[in-house]
């Protein structure tokens, strides 16, 4: 589970996608992980049935509320470059959850320590 969630969430990052949807773990085959904030997206990733309800859980357990800080966000780093990535759980008909990932500069991540 680990490497196919930290390949989708660099791979998203480094490629600039700015929110990605992750539709609720269903008894599917295999599940797709969408570019934008709904299931109306672009299909990015596929992820195998027997594989998508741990990546779903672990990406909730990275970026849930007790894993971020007093702002929302967890920042990490791929490619030499940070990224602050935040979860949001969207209204009951699009049944999953939304990342946001921004980029994070230098001045952006030295205010956060600050705080």
């Amino acid at each position: 589970m680990t490497r196919i969630t930290g390949k989708l969430l660099q791979e998203s990052a480094i490629a600039g996608h700015r929110n990605l949807f992750l539709p609720s773990p269903t008894s599917a085959t295999s599940s797709y992980v969408y570019v934008g904030s709904d299931p109306s997206g672009t299909p990015l990733f596929e992820v195998p049935g027997e594989f998508y309800a741990a990546v779903f859980s672990r990406i909730e357990a990275l970026f849930g509320p007790g894993a971020v800080d007093s702002v929302g966000e967890r920042t990490v780093a791929y490619g030499g470059r940070s990224f602050a990535i935040s979860i949001s759980v969207p209204s009951a008909e699009r049944c999953g959850v939304t990342l946001g990932i921004r980029p994070v500069d230098v001045e952006d991540a030295n205010a956060r320590d600050a705080r």
